[in-house]
């Protein structure tokens, strides 16, 4: 545990159904100034209104165990449904003048972040480095979150949420895709929608070509989450 400061860039956040806030970070050391990483998943526990109760945990690499340890991925997302906590990954492109993150993924893991599954069945081991293989082929959807509702993933009966779980991307454009809650396990590619524009409550607005996913006009992009 520590109660120091915290280390590494983009902290995003899923708040799990036992109240732990999970966290992922990219290139830092966590919570306890441990070892340099691409990707750690992290916890915290307490509240801000009482701050000395605030406390922060490296679960992976960390206490949890060090499967991801030397991943070459970096990760823009992180969270829970239904008791599985969900990890969108990515690889990156470091070129100054020319940054990419691209060939998106996502991994899960059924044991609170000890362990993670990628799409082709393997366990810890990272998805694929090419457009292929990876879940999401196409250089406008490099950095991939979640759209997250309440505890755990639970959500009100707004939006179709109760039956589909929607993800943003922002590396290009603001983009939506949504998956069914019922095939979001199986983490199967072919099962992901992409709203091509209109009412996004119509089926009719959603479709399998990731080719025809359409830009939402935002006035910035940020590889962060719609909460």
């Amino acid at each position: 545990m520590s109660n120091g400061a915290s280390n590494g860039d983009t902290w995003d956040a899923a708040w799990g159904s036992n109240d732990t806030l999970y966290f992922q970070h990219n290139d830092g050391t966590g919570f306890s100034n441990g070892a340099f990483v691409h990707d750690r998943i992290c916890g915290l526990q307490g509240t801000p209104q009482n701050p000395p109760s605030l406390a922060g945990t490296d679960l992976n690499p960390g206490t949890l165990g060090a499967s991801l340890n030397g991943s070459p991925c970096y990760s823009t997302g992180l969270y829970e449904v239904d008791g599985v906590l969900y990890h969108n990954v990515c690889y990156s492109q470091q070129i100054p003048g020319a940054w990419v993150f691209h060939h998106t993924s996502i991994i899960k893991s059924l044991d609170g972040g000890r362990n993670w599954i990628n799409h082709l069945g393997q366990t810890n081991v990272m998805p694929p480095d090419n457009t292929n293989q990876c879940m999401f082929p196409s250089e406008s959807w490099g950095e991939v979150n979640f759209v997250k509702y309440g505890r755990g993933g639970t959500a009100p009966a707004i939006d179709n949420a109760q039956s589909y779980v929607y993800l943003c991307a922002a590396w290009a454009n603001c983009r939506l895709a949504r998956i069914a809650r019922t095939d979001l396990p199986k983490l199967d590619k072919t099962k992901i929608q992409f709203y091509a524009g209109g009412d996004g409550l119509a089926d009719s607005s959603w479709t399998n070509n990731i080719a025809l996913s359409a830009p939402i006009p935002t006035p910035t992009t940020s590889p962060t989450a719609m909460v």
